[in-house]
């Protein structure tokens, strides 16, 4: 599929570049599709030519609509996409702060987008070992989400994990819907996990995010009786009157799987 729109892009490039030549300057248009192959490029693993069709792509971009264009905060996020998957977690932190400044005057502080690049800030302070910082951002990222999570605590044995729920809409006791945990792993916060509860939302499940043992807002230790908070985790959504405590699943990602 990314060789299909690799080659789309290609043709579509080739052609723009042969009409910039023509006409003897660059077009906002030029700018975009470089912006997007840059972004195709970066998810193949191909980070290098990413990098390079994402920063002609934001000089365009700039030259043409503006510093203040969603154009150039694309370009911006893209690039940070590209220091997060190399691990350069600083670079991708400024790349993201400059695109999301773009985003708040253009799109307003409550846009699905501005969402996004807090997420991805969170990401990277995460990397950067700034936790609170981190979940600063996570919480501003979950109060653009269209359904906004309810915390619930989770308790046993005198610990206790801060988890996210969210409910599809019509879900009550008298309509009873089925329910998923989504389990973190040992690097990852509930707020960056949002999108597994997208997910089963969609699909008309409710889906409680809870941190990890050991991690985020938990007082779980990640040790050999760690389970106990997953088993808390369950029966907290098993009393809940608008699930079906007979239809519960679980799902992990990395050391939560």
């Amino acid at each position: 599929r990314f060789e299909g729109a690799r080659k789309q892009y290609d043709r579509s490039l080739q052609v723009q570049r042969e009409r910039a030549a023509r006409e003897g300057k660059s077009s906002a248009e030029l700018g975009r599709t470089l912006i997007d192959m840059g972004a195709v490029l970066s998810v193949q693993g191909k980070y290098e030519e990413g990098l390079e069709k994402l920063t002609e792509g934001l000089q365009i971009a700039r030259k043409e609509v503006g510093n203040d264009h969603e154009h150039v905060a694309l370009a911006l996020k893209g690039i940070a996409c590209v220091f997060h998957y190399q691990g350069k977690a600083e670079l991708a932190l400024r790349k993201q702060e400059q695109a999301l400044e773009i985003l708040l005057k253009v799109r307003g502080p409550h846009d699905a987008n501005v969402g996004l690049m807090y997420e991805g800030m969170g990401q990277a302070l995460s990397m950067l070992e700034q936790g609170d910082k981190a979940l600063e951002c996570f919480d501003k990222a979950a109060r653009c989400l269209e359904r906004q999570p309810e915390v619930v605590r989770v308790a046993r044995d005198g610990m206790e994990a801060v988890g996210h729920l969210r409910v599809p809409p019509g879900a009550s006791a008298a309509n009873r819907v089925p329910a998923v945990l989504i389990m973190c792993g040992g690097d990852m916060y509930k707020e960056d996990r949002e999108k597994y509860a997208d997910g089963a939302n969609r699909e008309d499940m409710a889906a409680l995010v809870v941190d990890a043992p050991g991690t985020g807002q938990t007082t779980f230790a990640h040790d050999a009786n760690a389970i106990v908070a997953w088993k808390a985790a369950l029966d907290a959504l098993q009393a809940r009157p608008e699930i079906d405590g007979k239809r519960l699943g679980a799902f992990g990602v990395s050391r939560g799987g």
